[in-house]
Order: structure tokens, then sequence, then C-alpha cells
């Protein structure tokens, strides 16, 4: 009897063991399943209110009816610290070098020779050059611009900026925002971090971030959006010791959503390729910008001057 005792005993541990065991197993994949339903659903639904074309704001998306509420509240309440749109020129380049024989995109090349009447011609007619982040800073905190700004802006990082656009903006003077591909930094044809780190230093030069490595954004999903985005930031701030705070949109292509997670991921400002000069706090992440092609001296500060005035 004592042994049939001992062994039922045994059995009776064991069973109070399984059954415990069970119940913590069931539990847990209740919690599993649970979690990956709502998050399926969450993505969905973020899905959903995107291409319904819902406004993002902060971190959800609302109706532009609720949006465009939430917005002149806003607007309301702090009427008096609202800084108004103001005229600002935001020119793009590309490479600044000769165009290449049998190019298939001409229009991103401005021989240097152009890129340096161009810099004469805005001294002479009372330009003052300024950073993208002065821009940030007069909106939002209102800090005072120099008479007639204008952000001269380079997209992609190639080589040539550092060989042929830097010694120019240093010999008159003048500053320049040079938007970097972060994976594409010490590539062929592309600058390297020790130059964008002494450009950087320099004073001449701000770099912004143009994502990881000139994704679509459109074309992503938002996760990896968020990634191009965030992690440009991060690893361009960490390799040249510096913040950055400026972004630019690869192919002008991105949304309202972009928009958010270039807020989110802590960047001050954001430049599309809208043309235009209005600039105001209202559009800071999708501030407008002119391509000035192969345009000289008087037809230059003309061009300038009609799209100053078109006002749009």
């Amino acid at each position: 009897m004592g042994g049939f005792s001992r062994k039922s005993m045994g059995d009776i541990k064991f069973c109070k063991k399984f059954k415990i065991s069970l119940v913590v197993f069931l539990l847990l994949s209740s919690t599993i399943i649970t979690s990956a339903f709502f998050i399926f659903d969450d993505n969905k639904i973020l899905a959903k209110n995107s291409s319904e074309k819902n406004v993002l704001i902060g971190y959800d998306y609302i109706s532009p009816a609720l949006a465009d509420g939430i917005k002149k509240a806003n607007m309301e309440a702090s009427k008096d610290s609202i800084v108004a749109d103001i005229n600002i020129p935001i020119i793009m380049y590309h490479y600044i070098s000769d165009t290449p024989p049998n190019c298939l995109i001409p229009t991103l090349y401005t021989e240097a020779k152009i890129f340096e009447d161009n810099l004469t011609s805005l001294k002479a007619n009372g330009y003052n050059t300024v950073f993208s982040s002065d821009l940030a800073n007069y909106f939002i905190y209102k800090k005072p611009l120099p008479e007639n700004p204008i952000v001269l802006t380079f997209d992609d990082g190639y080589e040539d900026f550092y060989t042929n656009a830097y010694p120019l903006l240093k010999k008159y003077n003048e500053r320049g925002v040079l938007y970097v591909i972060y994976e594409y930094m010490d590539k062929p044809g592309y600058i390297t971090r020790a130059q964008a780190k002494e450009m950087v230093e320099s004073g001449y030069v701000q770099i912004g971030s143009h994502t990881l490595n000139h994704s679509n954004l459109l074309a992503t999903n938002y996760n990896e959006a968020f990634r191009q985005i965030n992690e440009s930031r991060i690893k361009l701030s960490e390799a040249l010791e510096t913040n950055i705070v400026d972004f630019a949109y690869p192919y002008g292509k991105f949304s309202l959503r972009d928009e958010g997670l270039v807020k989110r991921a802590g960047y001050s400002m954001a430049v599309s390729t809208y043309p235009g000069t209005m600039q105001g706090l209202g559009r800071i992440f999708a501030l407008r910008r002119l391509r000035p092609a192969k345009r000289m001296g008087s037809d230059f500060i003309k061009w300038l001057k009609e799209e100053e005035n078109k006002n749009y």
C-alpha cells in the first residue's frame, strides 16, 4: 500500500505541474495571437487611411475635415506667434560639372562656370545665402534672417560638389546645403565621409539627409519609409558628429505620411521639388524649390524675380 501511495502521489504532482504548464502555454499563445491580430488590423487600417488620403496628425491618420479644423484651431490659439509666409527662393542643383556626351538627363548638370556666374549674380543683386536650418529657425523661433535670403541646395552628394562647388562657395563666402545619400558615401562618384566632415566644419556647408539609398518613399511601406528617413539621420549625425536637421525627398516623391515620418524622426524641415518661392511654417516639411537650368547673369536674375512675383 505504501508503494502504491507514493506512486499515486507522484502521479498527482505530475498532473498538477502538467496542468499549470498547459494553462501558461495557452495564455501565452492567446496573447501572441491576439497581439498579432491587432497589429495586422492596425496595418490594414493604416493602409486604408493612407489610400483614402487621410491626413497624418502626429502618428494618427484622420479625415481631412478634422485635420483642417485642428489646423484652424491651432492657428487661432497661436496666431500671435505665427510667422507669415515669405518669399525665400530655394535653388536646386545636382551635378556641378560639364554635361557628359550622350547624357540622358542633361538638366541635372550645371557647369562650374555657370554656377560661379550664379553666385556672382546673386551677390551683385543683394541676395544673401543662408542654410535651410536658418529658415526653420525663422519660422519656428522667429530668429531674424538677412535681407533677400536665398538657399542653395545640391542633391545626392556627388563628388563634384566637393571638387567644384565647395571651392566656389568658399571663394565667394557663400553657403550651400548638400543632401547626402548615406550608403553612397565613399563610393566612386560620391563624396567621402572625411570630405563631408571637412565641409561641415568649414561653416560653408550644411549636410542634410537624402535617405539611406535614395529610396522612392511612395513605393515603400510605412516601416521601410520610416527606416529610410530615421536611420539616415541617425547614421549621418553619428558619422559627421553634427545634428542632421534637414531632409530631401528622393525623386521629389512623397506623401503626407512621409511628411509625418520626417517630423517624427526629428528633422526640423524638408524640401520638395514643388516649384515656387513662398515658404512658411505650414509647409515646413515640403518647402518649395526652383530649378535654374543653365541660366546666367541678367537672365538668371530676371527669371528669379519673376518666380518670386508669382507668389504661388
